[in-house]
């Protein structure tokens, strides 16, 4: 059982993965050992429902395991988040969020840490290259958005012809160029880049990819698509006839042709497999940064139809995405 205090209360290489890692874990269990005794502090990022789903899953995964009873996580807010709360964090901290993130990675402390729901750009630019602590000592996280293999391949689920994508990039996302480029060749298609350099360039840009192009494919960057934007880029897309691809459930609730994206609970799911495997192995460190290998597909049916394309079940969707992803 998991004792928890604190200010809260109470793809074929893919699946290889994530197996290997099941194992890891049940081999240590049915051994007798030896997932060692160890403190684990984690702060969330707010008391939000999305972090309380993100906590109760988090804390599922470790009930699942009868070993993990020396195992004793402490919860924390970050918005009461004080020095002397990690005087003596334990050996590892979990952060979700970035206003966790952002308050973690400002305090000196010996522990290692795991960043967890946080965009990757936020990471890459703001902890893995700002931090102190990550410099020093282990440092690793679990990314709330998606690789673009898997998010190209579900555009190819859902429009099998597909040859050229279009990408809008921001400040944010154009630290990504070369992932997307090699995802691009990975799965046969090309993928047309565009840096929009100023708002004032964004609406004839935008027209002139898709013009260029045969879906689009966003990504979460807040210079790009934000609520300022949001409404006219998927008005413009329509008009144009072009599915755009979206990075979350309400951006498909909103008028996206369809997304991948992964929860909280997901998210926390693969949270605390890294962590059990920390455990087992501390001396190893964490796993390098990751996405999440648990996710969710969506389509917006209505939207579908009024474009022309077959409208498919969303398990039908991901059963396609996977089938690509495993072929490549």
């Amino acid at each position: 059982m998991i004792h928890v205090t604190g200010k809260t209360g109470n793809t074929f290489r893919s699946l290889l993965m994530a197996i290997g890692r099941t194992i890891v874990v049940s081999m240590l269990v049915l051994s007798g050992g030896q997932l060692y005794a160890m403190d684990i502090t984690v702060v969330l990022g707010a008391r939000t429902a999305p972090y309380q789903k993100f906590l109760e899953s988090f804390r599922h995964e470790f009930d699942k395991h009868t070993a993990t009873e020396q195992i004793n996580i402490r919860v924390l807010s970050a918005d009461k988040l004080t020095t002397n709360d990690l005087l003596n964090p334990g050996e590892l901290i979990v952060s979700v969020g970035r206003k966790a993130a952002k308050k973690i990675s400002s305090y000196q402390h010996s522990s290692a840490i795991l960043y967890s729901l946080l965009p990757d750009y936020y990471f890459r630019e703001t902890i893995d290259t700002g931090s102190t602590q990550c410099r020093k000592f282990s440092c690793s996280a679990v990314y709330l958005d998606q690789p673009a293999t898997r998010q190209i391949a579900l555009i190819k689920a859902v429009l099998p012809e597909t040859r050229r994508i279009g990408v809008l990039l921001g400040r944010y996302s154009s630290g990504r160029k070369d992932e997307l480029q090699a995802a691009g060749r990975k799965l046969d298609v090309e993928l047309v880049l565009k840096q929009i350099p100023t708002i004032e360039r964004f609406a004839s840009d935008y027209e002139q990819l898709l013009e260029d192009t045969d879906a689009i494919l966003a990504l979460p960057d807040p210079g790009v698509f934000n609520r300022s934007t949001v409404k006219n880029i998927l008005l413009t897309s329509y008009r144009y006839r072009k599915p755009l691809f979206g990075f979350s459930q309400a951006y498909v609730n909103a008028g996206a042709t369809a997304a991948v994206y992964s929860t909280p609970e997901l998210v926390a799911r693969q949270t605390a497999g890294l962590v059990l495997e920390f455990s087992g192995k501390p001396e190893n460190g964490l796993a390098d940064p990751q996405y999440s290998r648990f996710y969710n597909v969506l389509s917006n049916r209505r939207v579908v139809r009024s474009l022309g394309l077959r409208a498919a079940e969303d398990e039908v969707l991901r059963q396609k995405l996977e089938e690509i992803l495993n072929d490549r």
